[in-house]
């Protein structure tokens, strides 16, 4: 009897971990970045909030490990976006994270192509990648987002 039961563990504790494993499998993505907000930090400066929607869609919880992005407009990169989170994120949801990335105000202007008028909106381009981990394996997901912003206010 002690020999059957020692069996029947093993099979139950074996499809547990194939259960988990299958369940588990799925690539993180990025569903959006949006909410991009760009406003003077000083006279010399400007700082552009966005916020990163993350989807689960595993069981158990991933683990954002890094975020990497460039922010440019016309070719010009404005800033550099760097952070080794080591976060986790929840299963079977959406996660968001408010990120920001400040620039000088002469890099924007040498972006814009303008040494005082501003144009009353932006194409801002957002690339880059964010690594994450879950039970199954490590996995990147390409970022490349372009988003027109308006410079009211600047």
């Amino acid at each position: 009897i002690e020999m059957k039961n020692r069996k029947i563990g093993f099979v139950v504790l074996a499809a547990i971990v194939i259960a988990l494993v299958l369940l588990n499998r799925k690539a993180v993505s990025l569903t959006k970045q949006n909410n991009f907000d760009l406003h003077p930090l000083s006279s010399a400066g400007y700082e552009c909030n966005s916020v990163i929607h993350l989807h689960n869609p595993n069981l158990l919880s991933s683990t954002i490990i890094t975020m990497d992005e460039k922010y440019s407009i016309n070719g010009v990169s404005l800033g550099l976006l760097s952070i080794e989170l080591n976060q986790g994120i929840p299963g079977l949801k959406e996660t968001e994270f408010p990120v920001s990335v400040r620039f000088s105000k002469a890099d924007f202007l040498k972006a814009v192509d303008s040494d005082s008028t501003l144009p009353t909106s932006i194409n801002l381009l957002v690339e880059g990648e964010i690594k994450y981990q879950n039970l199954t394996g490590n996995g990147t997901i390409k970022v490349y987002h372009t988003e027109n912003i308006s410079t009211k206010g600047l």
